[in-house]
């Protein structure tokens, strides 16, 4: 959990005033309404930074149109090949989750009832 930390602000009067109107206006301590007010610029620095790349990449993108996401031939035909080669089986036994956790077993030297057994005398 977060701590607070103590801080003496020095503030003009009327500055100091305003946030207390606005406090009580809005019924919250001058702490709050100044954690709320810094988060507000927070946010909108963070959306100006956000506006200033987006902007940046705009113009890259339209400096070099041949380099966009849009202009990049994609041959659909070999694209659905590939998935459905992926989609396949091989050919012969399916590895089921029964299959494998028989396998697992055998590779331990243990069976499924020996590993009940140990559960149910455990602490």
């Amino acid at each position: 959990m977060a701590t607070a930390a103590k801080r003496q602000l020095a503030l003009p009067e009327t500055l100091y005033k305003e946030l207390d109107w606005l406090a009580r206006r809005e019924g919250k301590s001058v702490a709050l309404i100044l954690r709320d007010l810094l988060a507000e610029k927070r946010k909108k620095l963070l959306y100006q930074e956000y506006r200033t790349l987006q902007g940046y990449w705009s113009k890259k993108s339209k400096a070099n149109p041949e380099r966009t996401a849009t202009s990049i031939q994609i041959d659909s035909e070999a694209l659905l090949a590939r998935a459905r080669a992926v989609r396949r089986t091989p050919k012969g036994m399916r590895l089921t989750d029964r299959l494998l956790c028989s396998l697992k077993e055998k590779s331990n030297g243990t069976r499924k009832d020996g590993i009940r057994g140990k559960r149910e005398r455990s602490f």
